[in-house]
């Protein structure tokens, strides 16, 4: 008999601990055949439960089996990184100890078994645990993901991770001393504290949401305040080749009545000259990126500035429009105003690459500088006059480029300011 309810008490863990993760799996991004592959999971679930009634693992071994179970789960049916399987683990093992534990609070508070010794006790678990899984799946495992992701920094996960070992502390005392069936008010207050944890982690989690997007709104706000420096950029565009197009034209027809021939190679050199605004067009095979490195390069060329451009932009598909802008644009803006402080024209070059090397893209933009640099949170701080907007430049950069799991890297050594970003292809289609 003992066996039997040690086995339907094993049956209850795991079986609260598949509902867990299937809560916390279902709203996020699916992998293919999402359906087959948790019904095959569903089949481990029973495998293990077997398994650890078989060899009469303790609470440890238990616990480990647990995570490992649910880190498989979430690395197989769901898009995550690393982190965010481990961060996903620990809500789905915590709240499943929770379930459990306040469970058994509510049957010691009222006199009864905490194990399951009948069919209507069976039932009374199976009504509670549907009830507290609807809840939490359709309040907390559905509103803390943004846009069916999690994405973890090094402060949440590393919190995380502490919380979690407060908590299954408590979990090993509660259990290792038996206090549901001996000190009911201990118990109490040791669910209380693993709720506690739990809470302090729902908290971590808003609060770094809230924080990301806020970081998002100051980079769409920097997009719009660019919004009317770019139309502006794009009028003086227009009126160069405007310009060009109407000196070409009063010369093609004032050639027609040259007769003298030095007059006549003066004007073909004025001609090319006019038509070298094309060298200004640039051509990496993505639209977005054309549009900015053009501009870029014609306001380089009126300003007396030599721009280098070496681009593959068929890698650069994968990446929104606005993002390029924030990235380039913010970039070479950086750039620019770098090199006009240089007062020897012939230093006054920008070399900016864009290629693939061992499955990462690479984009590298070099430029000169005079200045002192200073930094602060490894950015160098601006020099322009704060406006509101004073140093977020870079700041976008890193924002925008940490949205596909890139970093970027400076670098300021004999005077030449280069700044890299990489961004992995390797789950690139």
């Amino acid at each position: 008999m003992y066996t039997a309810v040690k086995f339907l008490e094993l049956l209850k863990s795991f079986f609260t601990l598949w509902c867990t993760s299937f809560i916390f799996v279902y709203p996020l991004k699916h992998k293919d055949y999402f359906w087959l592959k948790f019904a095959a999971i569903t089949v481990l679930f029973a495998v293990a439960a077997l398994i650890v009634d078989l060899l009469n693992l303790g609470i440890i071994e238990a616990t480990i089996i647990a995570y490992l179970l649910c880190a498989f789960i979430f690395a197989t049916l769901a898009k995550n990184r690393w982190k965010e399987v481990i961060y996903c683990s620990i809500w789905s093992v915590c709240t499943c100890k929770l379930l459990l534990g306040v469970w058994s609070v509510i049957l010691g508070l009222s006199g009864r078994p905490v194990v399951i010794t009948s069919y209507k006790a069976g039932l009374a678990y199976l009504i509670y645990l549907i009830v507290a899984c609807t809840l939490i799946g359709l309040t907390l495992a559905r509103f803390m993901p943004v846009k069916k992701e999690y994405h973890i920094g090094p402060r949440q996960f590393t919190s995380s991770v502490l919380l979690l070992v407060i908590f299954e502390l408590m979990d090993y005392i509660m259990y290792s001393h038996s206090y549901i069936s001996n000190n009911i008010i201990m118990a109490v207050l040791i669910v209380g504290g693993q709720l506690y944890c739990l809470t302090v982690m729902y908290l971590q989690q808003t609060l770094f949401t809230k924080s990301s997007m806020r970081n998002e709104l100051e980079t769409l706000n920097l997009l719009l305040k660019s919004k009317k420096e770019q139309y502006e950029l794009s009028k003086e565009t227009i009126q160069i080749i405007n310009q060009k197009c109407h000196n070409l034209k009063h010369q093609i027809a004032a050639f027609r009545h040259i007769v003298q021939e030095d007059k006549r190679n003066e004007f073909i050199r004025e001609i090319e000259n006019s038509v070298d605004i094309y060298d200004s067009m640039v051509h990496t095979e993505n639209e977005a990126l054309d549009v900015i490195l053009t501009e870029k390069s014609l306001y380089c060329k009126k300003n007396g500035i030599h721009i280098n451009c070496v681009a593959d932009g068929k890698q650069m598909g994968f990446i929104e429009p606005v993002d390029l802008y924030t990235i380039f644009g913010n970039a070479l803006d950086n750039a620019i105003e770098s090199v006009m402080k240089i007062e020897n024209k012939d230093k006054r070059f920008i070399d900016v690459s864009v290629h693939v090397k061992q499955k990462f893209l690479v984009i590298s933009i070099i430029n000169p500088f005079e200045e002192n640099l200073e930094f602060h949170d490894g950015l160098p701080l601006s020099t322009k006059p704060s406006d509101g907007y004073h140093g977020y430049g870079l700041k976008s950069i890193r924002y925008a480029v940490s949205k596909y799991n890139g970093y970027i890297t400076i670098d300021e050594k004999n005077k030449c300011f280069t700044l890299t970003i990489l961004i992995p292809l390797a789950q690139r289609n």
